[in-house]
């Protein structure tokens, strides 16, 4: 489970600007990330995102 802290006063001063650097975040960051640790995005919540993974092994902050 991850969430973007602030996400909500960002979206509040400036939603549309704060929708695309979301969507640009995902595409550059989150969802190779995702890829790369043979996970899958099982649910998005706004800016909080439910990562599978098939073993906790594979998951990217059993990485840290």
């Amino acid at each position: 489970m991850a969430d973007v802290v602030g996400y909500a006063s960002r979206v509040e001063a400036d939603e549309t600007g704060t929708l695309a650097d979301w969507a640009r975040l995902r595409a550059e960051i989150t969802d190779p990330l995702v890829a790369r640790h043979q996970g899958r995005v099982f649910k998005t919540m706004g800016d909080a995102l439910l990562v599978e993974c098939s073993s906790a092994v594979q998951a990217p902050c059993s990485r840290r």
